[in-house]
């Protein structure tokens, strides 16, 4: 007969606002105010920018300028309708209306600085064709040179995929970036949107998202004790009890895990947001301190459980005295975790 597992959930909210969506938030701000003040202050700069990618455009064949944009062009006006028919179809109305709120939020002050502040970024000696074509067209194979997708479309368009990116799946989130791309390199390249309107308008729309994901909430992430335990129990760790460690923790969530056998688990899970947390910690603190001793973080969760793994198994067979390395593996979605034998004491902070 199994025993069942005994489990503490930490108390969370249906909805909650995660560190990744203030990273994210974060970034994009920077990111859109480092554009702001090259435009400024280097507008030498943009123009020459401008006119060396309309050169390069200029040397491509006319045939495929006039595939490329037929083909972003239809990609879209497809993309948004295709996203909308998946929400509806997976019921899942709650996410429908962050990104639509984002999106027309974003639209509306593309609309607004499109006609206040970014044709001061334009090149007004550069004439942008109304219509494209091949040479022997015959005016029969043109397309749009001067429309669709504008400056408005891609601040909304990068508004609608930050407020989604929390639910989007790695593969789903570099689909969205190689489209967002995509669409930046057709408009530069037909002198539509100059490089710098490209990056204010996208990084306003991905910054419009991120805030309104937010403001409002996203569905916890974050692995659950069920999904520990269970993973657990993969690894041939018989789990009779396991609950939140109250223990300091800077890049990981901590839990303490009692085994059938009566010995005690020490487990950290990191995942995205404990990374994300971990990065806003670190900015904060190379802010407020001259050189504050932290090493580089690592590019990957994967890679920072690996490296302390493979540590601890170093250390501990050059007769270091360290606890004993349990299991690492992965955990929930795209988090993971490494568990120790717990070493009985207090820590020196808790120390009287």
């Amino acid at each position: 007969m199994t025993t069942a597992v005994v489990v503490e959930d930490p108390v969370r909210s249906r909805h909650v606002r995660l560190p990744s969506d203030l990273l994210r938030l974060f970034v994009a701000v920077v990111v859109g105010c480092v554009g702001l003040l090259v435009a400024a202050a280097l507008d030498d700069l943009s123009g020459g920018l401008t006119v060396e990618v309309l050169g390069v455009a200029d040397a491509a064949p006319d045939p495929v300028v006039v595939v490329a944009i037929l083909a972003v062009q239809m990609v879209a006006w497809s993309v948004p309708v295709l996203a909308v028919a998946a929400l509806v179809w997976n019921r899942t109305y709650r996410r429908l209306a962050l990104a639509g709120l984002a999106t027309a939020l974003a639209v509306g002050v593309a609309w607004v600085l499109e006609r206040v502040a970014l044709d001061r970024l334009t090149i007004e000696t550069i004439d942008v064709p109304t219509w494209i074509c091949p040479d022997d067209a015959g005016g029969r194979a043109c397309v749009p040179g001067d429309g669709f997708p504008n400056t408005v479309y891609l601040a909304g368009f990068a508004a609608g995929f930050s407020a989604l990116s929390p639910w989007l799946s790695h593969r789903w989130r570099r689909a969205g970036l190689f489209l967002l791309a995509a669409f930046l390199l057709i408009r530069t390249i037909d002198g539509i949107v100059t490089p710098m309107e490209a990056l204010l308008v996208v990084t306003i729309g991905y910054a419009i998202g991120a805030a309104t994901v937010l403001a409002f909430g996203a569905t916890d992430p974050r692995p659950t004790a069920s999904e520990i335990a269970a993973t657990l129990e993969r690894h041939g760790i018989d789990v009779d009890d396991l609950r939140p460690a109250d223990v300091p923790a800077r890049n990981s969530s901590p839990w303490f895990a009692s085994l059938r056998s009566g010995e005690r688990l020490f487990v950290k899970v990191l995942g995205p947001e404990e990374r994300a947390a971990d990065l806003l910690y670190r900015t904060w603190r190379a802010a407020r301190f001259k050189d504050t001793g932290d090493a580089p973080p690592f590019l990957t969760v994967r890679r920072e459980v690996e490296h302390e793994a493979d540590l601890s198994l170093v250390a501990r067979s050059g007769g270091v005295r360290t606890p004993l390395l349990v299991a690492a593996g992965d955990v929930g979605v795209n988090s993971m975790l490494v568990a120790f034998e717990e070493v009985p004491g207090h820590s020196l902070a808790g120390a009287e």
